[in-house]
């Protein structure tokens, strides 16, 4: 993961980005790149608020991770 020309951190299987901008409503704030073939599961956020607002600790998790990711 890259921000501004600078390495943030490596994802590995399991790990999801994109999340952020779908949380706050703003455009994307790193760019991922794929360092082999890898397998992606979009979902529209439209979709993703829905979980959030049936499953409480779904929308946690990711309220976790913004708030890790602010920081780096």
């Amino acid at each position: 993961m890259w921000r501004d020309g600078k390495f943030l951190a490596t994802l590995g299987a399991g790990e999801y980005f994109g999340e952020m901008a779908v949380m706050s409503d703003q455009s994307r704030n790193a760019t991922v790149r794929a360092k082999s073939a890898v397998d992606v599961l979009l979902i529209p956020k439209d979709d993703f608020a829905r979980l959030g607002e049936n499953l409480p600790a779904f929308a946690e998790v990711f309220r976790g991770s913004r708030r890790r990711r602010e920081n780096l």
